[in-house]
């Protein structure tokens, strides 16, 4: 009804007791929809065809994203690849006539002996920054030459600086990605702290550390390089275009994408949780008086049958009040 899909009720004890926030960063607080701003137009025909025969193999955005702009640019082709193998948070890696081929970030082609330094500085690209983009470099080799420094741009999302204020606690951004873009979006919402070029397992041990300080996590990612992170926390929240693997490990599931859904969530948690006492409380009250005085003589059976009713229905109307948006 709300846009939040419950979908574990081991997450019912620790809702809206939080103190720590962590998110990721594209498709949760970016729209996760990169648009190429440049970098293929220095590629020969048959480099083309080799980066997208590469990048087709990934459903990451900006694997999506690079296979869209050079389809739109013209007639594509097939060719086989060898040992092509995607590597959770670094990028793709694969072979052709013996050559290795690399797509990703600067730490894959560092880890596969690749320099960026190699790049001619004809091909290198001095844009960092673009007026309404959060700018993302990948980087595309074959052997040990860096052929294209391909930057892509992706939006934040409207609602990602307001709805990130409503959480109250420690807020943290992880992401995968390089430390101009991860450092963009951590300053326009406001976090405490930030960590880029996370791989997966770096999350989820970051993720662990922070409940070995006795922090409550919630976690909120769209399932891309962050399942492991998603089960590890207390909470795990996954948005609307989750991938299938996260839609099912999630303890939680926006179904509308609105960030400010779980904000509202946590609240409503942290009322039940008080509303849960104050039937405990009101019940064990009522049952020690009502003994007292049935055993006392003081009330007739009649009435205590009539006294137990009245304790239930009271019980109940409290517990309505959540449903119906009261409290």
């Amino acid at each position: 009804r709300e846009g939040v899909l419950i979908r574990n009720r081991r997450v019912l004890p620790f809702l809206g007791k939080e103190s720590c926030y962590v998110f990721d960063k594209t498709g949760t607080l970016t729209e996760g929809k990169f648009q190429l701003l440049r970098g293929l137009e220095k590629l020969e025909e048959e480099e083309r065809m080799l980066l997208w025969n590469l990048a087709r193999h990934s459903l990451h955005p900006v694997s999506t994203a690079i296979v869209k702009a050079i389809e739109e640019s013209g007639e594509c082709r097939k060719i086989d690849l060898k040992g092509v193998e995607e590597l959770s948070g670094k990028g793709l890696v694969g072979s052709w006539n013996g050559k290795r081929l690399a797509l990703g970030s600067p730490a894959h082609c560092s880890e596969q002996g690749i320099e960026l330094k190699m790049m001619g500085e004809e091909k290198k690209s001095s844009v960092n920054r673009v007026e309404g983009e959060i700018v993302s470099k990948t980087y595309f080799a074959i052997g040990r030459s860096v052929l294209a420094e391909i930057l892509l741009g992706d939006r934040l999302r409207l609602d990602a600086v307001s709805a990130t204020g409503m959480f109250v606690g420690s807020r943290w951004l992880l992401s995968g990605d390089a430390e101009p873009s991860v450092r963009a979006v951590a300053n326009q919402c406001r976090f405490d702290d930030w960590r880029a070029g996370l791989a997966p397992l770096e999350k989820r041990a970051f993720v662990d550390r922070l409940k070995e300080d006795g922090e409550v996590v919630l976690m909120l990612g769209d399932g891309i390089n962050d399942a492991p992170s998603l089960t590890a926390a207390h909470i795990g929240v996954c948005v609307v275009n989750a991938t299938d693997l996260s839609a099912q490990i999630c303890d939680i599931l926006l179904t509308d994408h609105r960030l400010d859904r779980v904000a509202l969530a946590s609240k409503k948690g942290k009322k039940a949780h008080g509303i849960v006492r104050q039937n405990l409380v009101w019940s064990f009250s009522y049952n020690i008086v009502g003994i007292g005085l049935a055993v006392t003589g003081n009330l007739s059976p009649l009435y205590a049958a009539f006294a137990m009713v009245a304790s239930s229905i009271f019980v109940l109307l409290n517990a309505n009040r959540m449903r119906k948006g009261v409290c």
